[in-house]
């Protein structure tokens, strides 16, 4: 008879737990597509495009394929990048930490990082100033 109470009680915990962690997960939700973050960060990249005599950087990951996408993207538009793969050079992932990369493909020209893959917002991108 105890033990049943002890495992009613600890059911109830777990039912109160489970519905909590819920709540919150849908809140999160929630509050992320009323404050979307911007995939666009601004900074100064002018040094890496200097050293890497380019005016566009693409850092990629082989087993990505938003990447694939985002390298079939600029080569179908004929627009010249330098392409870095941070899984296959440690130089390569030495530059995505300094310019502080947090997802691939990310997109870097002088003043600004895109970071994901979506056709609208490369176009919108690379025709901006």
């Amino acid at each position: 008879m105890r033990r049943r109470k002890l495992l009613l009680k600890l059911s109830e915990y777990g039912a109160i737990l489970l519905l909590g962690g819920a709540l919150g997960w849908g809140a999160l939700s929630a509050w992320q597509r009323i404050n979307p973050t911007s995939p666009i960060r601004n900074g100064d990249f002018s040094r890496l495009l200097q050293v890497l005599q380019t005016d566009l950087v693409l850092f990629s990951s082989t087993h990505c394929k938003y990447c694939v996408q985002a390298k079939a993207y600029l080569e179908q538009h004929e627009i010249r990048y330098q392409l870095l793969e941070i899984d296959q050079s440690s130089a390569a992932l030495d530059w995505y930490r300094e310019v502080r990369g947090n997802g691939v493909p990310l997109l870097v020209k002088k003043n600004q990082a895109l970071i994901g893959f979506d056709e609208q917002q490369f176009a919108e991108f690379l025709l901006a100033e």
